[in-house]
């Protein structure tokens, strides 16, 4: 259990780490496994909180058919948390929509 979710965190933060090159509103991507956290800052600045970038993420994604969790003091962190049980082709599809809802809110 312990491989695979190390195996599907890498995966993940892999996909998240290219996300945050191409959207300056991901300030941070952090993990152990299969639990990630993607943070929302304005211009990636950790002072400047985006809540309202989060929600919007969320929102979206919703539309899309993907249930997404916010948390953090702020309310601008995304918490992945997924089964370690999942297909590489479910979780692929879940991170193309977390990408296509970014790429729709202009992040």
């Amino acid at each position: 259990l312990c491989s695979r979710s190390m195996a599907l965190g890498e995966r993940m933060r892999g996909r998240f780490d290219a996300m945050k090159k191409k959207y300056s509103s991901i300030a941070d991507v952090r993990g152990l496994g299969a639990m990630t956290a993607v943070e929302f800052c304005r211009n990636g600045d950790p002072r400047q909180p985006a809540a309202d970038m989060a929600a919007a993420l969320k929102n979206e994604a919703a539309k899309r058919g993907l249930l997404l969790l916010l948390c953090g003091a702020h309310g601008n962190v995304l918490r992945v948390m997924i089964p370690l049980t999942i297909p590489e082709a479910l979780l692929d599809e879940g991170l193309d929509v977390i990408e296509a809802s970014l790429q729709a809110i202009g992040a």
